[in-house]
């Protein structure tokens, strides 16, 4: 039978339901540069977002004439709309009759979990674009100090990310050590009793303060024997630079952090690479500080927990509405909004099938990191 006009009534109370899950499940697109419109938009459009380019100062000289403003050179990050998910279930007629009383759907709440789960795997996927890192690779941070908070603080700083909205994103154990930490625990010091009552740190050490479960876990191959050094003179600035490996072939991939004796910045390897025996091309970001002469020895960072601090203009998160599909009839049975708390577009979609109801919620987003230099892994 059609679905009816109370079953169509009850589509809001489900769709807000969903909502509340999602702002509380879903962490990372919140805590981004986040860019969502009501402009539809289809699966593989591009998005660009706007970069600022560096201005200096100068003198001011009175004249007839305005001087030349410089050569400014905006850029932008082109995000693609590559991920079009959704979690599809089914109510019975009793779920519907208490979710119709205020009773939360288990179903509804579960669909959004495993979409939340999804975004967020989408967002923390993108941490080998950074370059940069505190702590102990292998050990937890804030076991014993709050040192890593310090150190990201300044490093951020030092790569010129702006103070306001910077964020700490932790695993359970990290921000388990934190919270057993004098410094964040007792309100004599922290002035803050959200910390002994919630089990939240809040804005300490100019962050913000987050748990995730699913921060990711960089695995690195240790180098193997035979030395890693720089083959030849390098310019500064190169990103392409010749390595010759001794003796035993050894991989690098993707998100691996490597440093050159005698230079203190940190390069991430942005695309798999086999050192050979002789001379191999791997390609890094950023361009080289200083200039290499060769021979100086290349240092792996080791296996890791990615713990993330940055500033939100370091992510791109695009979420849109979704174009209706030409020629197709459109669906009088659904709800979309784009919430501007958690940065989501998500759409409620019911459809009558054979001898049921099929409900589903549905996303399309895309996300990068378009300025690696405002954030720093805080490695586990």
């Amino acid at each position: 039978m059609p679905i009816s006009n109370s079953l169509a009534s009850i589509i809001p109370v489900i769709f807000a339901q969903g909502l509340s899950a999602l702002r509380n499940k879903c962490v990372m697109p919140s805590l981004c540069n986040v860019s969502y419109a009501p402009l539809a938009a289809e699966k593989g459009q591009i998005i660009t977002i706007p970069i600022p380019s560096a201005i200096t100062t100068a003198d001011v000289a009175p004249a007839a004439y305005a001087p030349d403003s410089g050569n400014l050179a905006p850029t932008v990050a082109q995000i693609t709309l590559n991920h079009w998910r959704e979690a599809a279930f089914t109510l019975t007629e009793n779920e519907i009759a208490q979710a119709a009383n205020g009773y939360p759907a288990k179903q509804a709440t579960a669909a959004i979990s495993a979409l939340a789960d999804y975004v967020n795997s989408t967002i923390f996927a993108k941490y080998t674009k950074f370059y940069s890192a505190v702590g102990s690779a292998g050990t937890a941070p804030f076991a014993t100090t709050v040192n890593a908070a310090v150190d990201a603080k300044e490093l951020l700083t030092m790569q010129k990310a702006p103070s306001n909205d910077r964020r700490m994103v932790l695993d359970t154990t990290a921000m388990g050590n934190a919270l057993k930490l004098g410094a964040f625990a007792y309100i004599l010091n922290s002035n803050d009793p959200g910390v002994m009552k919630e089990g939240e740190i809040g804005r300490k050490y100019g962050f913000d303060w987050f748990e995730d479960q699913q921060v990711p876990y960089h695995t690195s191959t240790p180098l193997t024997a035979g030395a890693a050094t720089v083959n030849g003179a390098h310019a500064a600035g190169a990103t392409s630079i010749s390595i010759a490996k001794a003796t035993n072939p050894s991989p690098l991939v993707a998100g691996d952090i490597v440093t050159f004796a005698g230079d203190t910045q940190q390069y991430v390897v942005t695309a798999n690479a086999t050192l050979v025996v002789g001379n191999t091309s791997v390609v890094l970001y950023p361009g080289l500080a200083t200039a290499k002469s060769g021979g100086e020895a290349m240092t792996l960072v080791a296996s890791h927990r990615v713990n993330l601090a940055f500033q939100a203009d370091a992510f791109g998160f695009v979420s849109r509405t979704l174009a209706h599909v030409a020629g197709a009839e459109p669906n009088p049975y659904s709800m979309e909004l784009a919430d501007p708390v958690s940065g989501l577009t998500l759409r409620l979609q019911v459809r009558e099938e054979f001898h049921r109801i099929r409900w589903a919620f549905d996303m399309l987003w895309g996300v990068d990191v378009v300025r690696p230099e405002l954030g720093t892994r805080v490695l586990g």
